[in-house]
């Protein structure tokens, strides 16, 4: 069972400074290949667009000249030749159209690829950053039995390393053989269905309130959160703007499984996880519009998502839930200790992850986070040797870890990110300002009702 962390509202964290000190590396955001790419996508995109209406204006003056042209006494000689020539600009167009829809279709593809590439770069770069700890984790092991080290951070180190690796060889597989690939998401997405098509996830009731104060920090919001997962499953919190607009910020808590007593009906058990790992959330946005509508969300209310763990899974998911973007503006995204995932969000929201390098997590789906001039990752490399044993998932996943990383990161962010990183961190913690009201909401899965046939009477 995945514990958060649990602290007194109000009260700040020192940071505390690990043996192996502190390093951060970031990919994504506003790169100049990653703009290039962008522009590149909408350009194409755009010129599709304007071909599909040209088509449509040249064919009403198709139809138009032919009607002229077969009219019994055309009004001018020149009309036939006209309708003549429509017909051959017509087929230069319908050429153009195809033309433009292929180069649209190249240009995708090319997309996929290099993203792809770039992911499958991106988990060989972290496999390299975890060999390059092993001396670090050998010393800890050698140390510890005087006292001298911390033998929990060769399980969080093997942990992340197994975890990686894995996932690499699985996907190598599929690589190789195509069709124990596709025989695997194919048993997936029938698991998924079966199990999601008899089950639905419901709002519970009101379990609890809590005011706190916004001081646009993302450690302060975390540490506040982290005593929702005792409480409930899905929290809202509610400050205002700059400008006194409500403000309404989404937190996700982490998976809650005790292997003891494994209960289906859970918010956050199996089925949660099936929902976010298989079926991009679609049954938690429907909690969390739900929720949104409880605490007073009007549609076009700004809206920010957040969560740890499984809860970042499904914040990264309900970034591109089309639920949630047409009634509400999504200003911003933060998870935290979620793992990697490659799919495409839409552009204009501020996204940021933050994780840990020895995090076996990261790497639980076997992808890496895609970029985009949108989207951030920042990964930390920080040692705290006072978690110890924090449950199978590791210290590196612990939730006071996370917040003692992210309190670093916020101290001197001038250190370790660009200007244009910095500013789309900033983003999310700049809403969590002033006076803050969270309301904290229960979520069950509970079976379909099954269709029974009746026999007609007589």
């Amino acid at each position: 069972m995945t514990v958060e962390y649990a602290q007194a509202p109000g009260t700040v964290m020192v940071p505390h400074v690990g043996a192996s000190g502190f390093s951060v590396t970031s990919s994504g955001g506003p790169t100049q290949v990653n703009l290039a790419w962008e522009q590149l996508l909408s350009a194409t995109t755009h010129l599709g667009e304007a071909t599909h209406i040209s088509g449509e204006q040249l064919s009403t003056v198709q139809s138009a000249a032919g009607q002229l042209a077969t009219a019994p006494l055309p009004l001018h000689w020149r009309i036939p030749l006209f309708a003549t020539r429509m017909s051959l600009l017509g087929v230069r167009m319908i050429a153009v159209k195809e033309a433009v829809e292929q180069g649209r279709i190249a240009v995708d593809t090319a997309h996929e690829v290099y993203r792809g590439a770039e992911g499958a770069a991106r988990r060989w770069m972290d496999l390299g950053v975890l060999v390059s700890d092993a001396g670090f984790v050998l010393q800890n092991l050698a140390g510890a039995p005087l006292g001298m080290g911390d033998p929990w951070v060769a399980y969080d180190w093997a942990t992340a390393a197994t975890v990686l690796g894995g996932g690499m060889l699985h996907q190598h597989a599929g690589g190789a053989w195509p069709l124990v690939r596709m025989g695997q998401q194919l048993s997936q997405d029938a698991l998924a269905q079966e199990e999601l098509e008899s089950h639905h996830l419901q709002l519970g009731e009101q379990t609890t309130a809590f005011e706190h104060q916004g001081d646009q920090s993302i450690q302060h919001f975390y540490q506040e959160m982290g005593q929702v997962s005792a409480q409930g499953d899905v929290a809202v919190t509610v400050t205002r703007d700059a400008a006194g607009e409500p403000v309404y910020m989404v937190y996700l808590p982490g998976l809650d499984v005790d292997p003891t007593d494994i209960n289906r009906e859970d918010g956050r058990g199996y089925l949660g996880y099936l929902d976010a790992a298989l079926n991009d959330s679609d049954q938690l946005a429907g909690v969390v519009d739900q929720a949104l509508a409880e605490v007073g969300a009007d549609p076009g209310a700004a809206v920010a998502l957040s969560g740890y763990s499984l809860g970042g899974i499904g914040a990264t998911n309900l970034a591109a839930s089309r639920t949630l973007r047409e009634r509400y503006n999504l200003r911003a995204v933060s998870t935290i200790g979620a793992a990697g995932q490659s799919r495409t969000l839409p552009a204009g929201t501020s996204v940021v992850h933050l994780q840990d390098s020895r995090d076996p997590v990261n790497h639980i789906l076997g992808q890496a986070h895609q970029e985009s001039s949108d989207r951030l990752a920042i990964t930390y490399d920080f040692h705290n040797e006072d978690v110890g044993w924090a449950g199978p998932f590791g210290g590196a996943h612990d939730y006071g870890h996370h917040m003692e990383a992210i309190g670093r990161l916020e101290e001197t962010p001038q250190e370790h990110l660009s200007p244009e990183e910095q500013a789309m961190l900033a983003e999310f913690g700049q809403l969590y300002s002033g006076q803050a009201q969270t309301y904290v909401f229960s979520a069950d899965w509970e079976q379909a009702a099954a269709e029974t046939e009746t026999e007609p009477a007589g």
